[in-house]
């Protein structure tokens, strides 16, 4: 689920979630795309030049004022 302004299209790939017990279509977003306010839910991956960050199934995540990405792991907190 995403909220804000709107990137370009995400792509998608199969990314292995050992959580999900195998591979899982996840969208994969452009940083210098996703500005501050944007937000979605996991999986996800966010490519940049020389990082990419993984946003874990049922993870949320945000870009803040500063282009930060501020993610939240707690909504799978306690399960298993």
């Amino acid at each position: 689920t995403v909220r804000g302004e709107a990137p370009p299209a995400p792509a998608e790939r199969d990314v292995y979630f050992a959580e999900l017990g195998g591979y899982h279509p996840t969208q994969v977003l452009v940083r210098d795309s996703l500005a501050p306010g944007f937000s979605g839910t996991g999986p996800a991956i966010i490519e940049e030049y020389g990082s990419t960050t993984i946003i874990g199934p049922d993870d949320t995540f945000e870009i803040g004022a500063m282009g930060e990405i501020r993610i939240d792991c707690t909504a799978g907190a306690g399960q298993g």
